[in-house]
C-alpha cells in the first residue's frame, strides 16, 4: 500500500512519459498497445480531453505534466489498484 501511494505521489509531482502511465493502467498489454489504449480512452472522453487541453496538453507531447497526470488519475482512477 505504501509503495502504491508513493508511486501516485511521484507521478503527480514529476513529468511522466506517456508510455509509463499507459503501462501502469494496462500492465498486461505491450507498451505500444497500452499507449494506444490510453490515448483512445482520452480521445473518447471529451471532458477528460478538454481538461487536458486546458492544462496545456498537445497531441504530440511525449510526457504528461504533473497537472495532466493529476487530471488523468482523477478521471480514470488509480492505475495501481
Amino acid at each position: 500500500m505504501l509503495l502504491t501511494s508513493k508511486r501516485i505521489y511521484i507521478m503527480k509531482h514529476t513529468f511522466v512519459q506517456k508510455g509509463d502511465l499507459a503501462s501502469a493502467y494496462f500492465p498486461s498489454l505491450t507498451p505500444h498497445s497500452a499507449l494506444n489504449r490510453l490515448m483512445q480512452l482520452i480521445r473518447d472522453d471529451g471532458t477528460l480531453l478538454d481538461r487536458l487541453v486546458d492544462a496545456g496538453y498537445r497531441k504530440m507531447q511525449r510526457q504528461f505534466s504533473p497537472l495532466q497526470v493529476d487530471i488523468i488519475i482523477e478521471r480514470l482512477g488509480n492505475p495501481f489498484r
